[in-house]
């Protein structure tokens, strides 16, 4: 997961996607960001590669930004993922990272995320800062995955933004 403080062009996401996804017709994953990445480094206001050992109750800021975040209980790191390892959320409560930094300077900012969910049962909350997806609704972010449309909704101190198509069960997106 990556958030940027500001807003990236429709030419640089792509550049992005098609770089970590692959080449058609057979995608394999590349590479991770890292700031060798410039411009696209620029403005990154956190990078959350949740490539840490099973073991980690910690997800650690790649950004250099120092916004590591607390694992829930119902996430467990170092499954197989779309570049290395991931994070695999079972859906309940517990199952986000919570960073408790503040959203200064996020105003306008694009997130990109590559996420496979396995169905679409329960909303299913993935990234928060402040603690709860209460407290970050009023001063804060989350994001989840929505139950009924697989659309990715952003939540910036109350103001909510989805995403446009929805993502497909099963698959790398």
């Amino acid at each position: 997961l990556a958030i940027w403080s500001s807003a990236l062009s429709d030419a640089q996401v792509t550049t992005i996607y098609t770089t970590q996804a692959g080449a058609s017709p057979s995608p394999v994953p590349t590479t991770e960001m890292d700031s060798s990445w410039a411009p696209y480094w620029t403005n990154v206001w956190g990078y959350w590669k949740l490539n840490e050992p099973a073991s980690s109750t910690t997800a650690y800021d790649a950004s250099g930004n120092n916004r590591s975040g607390t694992v829930g209980s119902a996430v467990t790191l170092g499954s197989a993922g779309k570049l290395v390892t991931a994070g695999s959320f079972d859906g309940t409560s517990n199952a986000k990272v919570s960073v408790s930094k503040t959203t200064t300077g996020l105003t306008a900012p694009t997130v990109m995320a590559w996420v496979k969910p396995t169905d679409f049962t329960t909303n299913r909350p993935i990234f928060y800062n402040k603690g709860d997806q209460a407290l970050a609704a009023t001063n804060g972010f989350f994001l989840d995955l929505l139950q009924t449309s697989g659309l990715l909704r952003l939540d910036l101190g109350g103001t909510s933004v989805s995403s446009t198509l929805a993502i497909s069960s099963g698959s790398w997106t």
